[in-house]
Order: structure tokens, then sequence, then C-alpha cells
């Protein structure tokens, strides 16, 4: 599996299946200062190119401490729906805190949403209670994970990773490592754990399908290191709920 190098296959799997409705989770902990310009035109250019398609809804939220929601609901992903929301995607900024759990259950109370994007730059705040409680909220819900790294930071640690991973697995989601060189352009992104499932009609109010497209990537290191097997994710899952 090849790493992906360039922005657009990024794009590609954030914008996800056709039909496929998106909400679009960022961290904007103090933590995510430093790589923030960079998501932004990384989100920017994935809502262009899924409003290209025309048959999907988005929405975009951000957590730190406080929730903060573009729309109260998902809106029809077009050109001219997302010009309207640059301005507020420009303006977003950072503050302290980190409550993803909030963010997630503001984006899956959604009936209309079929998956979620979250891009994180650090591990969420109540790690247990957020794993304990994501699978009920997503209900068949993929929420894929990308953990953003600038090219001089140090590789996440073991422990990290494993986390990461058991969050996306709970909903059967895909778990990425996207990094960034010092100048905020995209270096490499490492896949950890990619889930493949069918398209789900655009008419469809929820979905059990995984909206990411198959890409070939190719780990950093062998496959063993890189990929959980399902019974250590699980024992991963147990020791952070009983924390």
């Amino acid at each position: 599996m090849d790493q992906m190098k360039s922005e657009a296959d990024l794009v590609q799997v954030l914008t996800g299946n056709p039909g496929c409705n998106i909400a679009y989770v960022l961290d904007v902990s103090e933590r995510a200062r430093a790589v923030l310009g960079s998501v932004k035109r990384l989100l920017i250019q994935t809502l262009l190119a899924k409003a290209s398609l025309g048959d999907a809804l988005f929405n975009v939220i951000t957590f730190s401490e406080t929730v903060h929601c573009w729309s109260q609901a998902m809106l029809p992903c077009l050109p001219t729906t997302v010009f309207t929301a640059l301005p507020w995607v420009n303006s977003i900024s950072c503050s302290p805190g980190r409550n993803a759990l909030a963010a997630l259950k503001a984006a899956l109370s959604d009936p209309a949403c079929h998956a979620v994007q979250l891009l994180c730059t650090e591990l969420p705040e109540q790690q247990g209670l957020l794993l304990r409680s994501l699978p009920a909220l997503a209900a068949c819900r993929p929420v894929n994970v990308c953990y953003l790294l600038l090219g001089s930071s140090s590789p996440p640690e073991r422990s990290t990773r494993d986390y990461l991973l058991c969050l996306s697995q709970a909903t059967r989601g895909s778990c990425y490592l996207i990094m960034f060189d010092l100048h905020g352009w995209l270096e490499k992104v490492i896949p950890l754990h990619i889930e493949s499932q069918p398209s789900v009609p655009a008419s469809q109010a929820k979905c059990c399908s995984h909206c990411t497209s198959a890409i070939k990537t190719q780990p950093a290191s062998p496959p063993s290191s890189r990929l959980v097997q399902p019974g250590r994710c699980s024992v991963s899952i147990r020791l952070l709920c009983a924390a």
C-alpha cells in the first residue's frame, strides 16, 4: 500500500463516496494552531470538490472547550452554499480545550449525517467515555479519524496510535496520520487502517457504509506494527473504558 503524497488524493478521501452526507469535525485546540491554515485550505478544497458533485449534504463543526457549528443542520453541498460558508471557515481560530465528544454528538445528532471526518491534532478529553459512547452515537455511521502532524513533530506514541485506531474501528471508520511540512504543505499520509464498504444511496437517511475511497497505501513500517489486530483493539477499548 503506497503512501498518499498528493493533496488531490487526500481531498478525494475526505470528499467521500457520491451521495454521502458528511460532517467535517475540526479540532481547534491550542495545539492545532500550527496546522490550522493548512487544515482550512484542505477543507476548502474538499468542500469545493464535493460541491462539484452536487449530490450530498455537509456541515462543518469545530471544537475546543466549546463547540461551534457552521449550520444547525446539514445543508446541500453546492457551490453557492460552499461560497457562503467560506467566510466562516476562514474565521476559525484556536482556543483551549478538546471536547471532541460534544462535537461528535452535535454531528451525529443530525439524522441526515452519513459519516464524520474527524481532523484532530491530539487525543480528546474523556477518552474512555468517548469510546464507550461513540458506537451508540454513530449508529452504524463511520467516524473517520485524521491525526494531523507537522513534519517537525515526533511520531505519535504507540498508545496514541492504538487509541486512534480503536476510535475509528469502533464505528468501522478509517484512520490516517496526515503530516505537513514546516511550510504547511502536505508531506505524506500514512494509513493506519482503511475500511472499505459499498456506497450508500443519497436518499438514505442513515447509512452503515464507509465513505472513504479505496486508495493504495503503504505503511512506513511493516503492517504488523501499523494495523491493530481486532483482539488487541478490544483489549485497548476495555482498558480505556475502565479508566
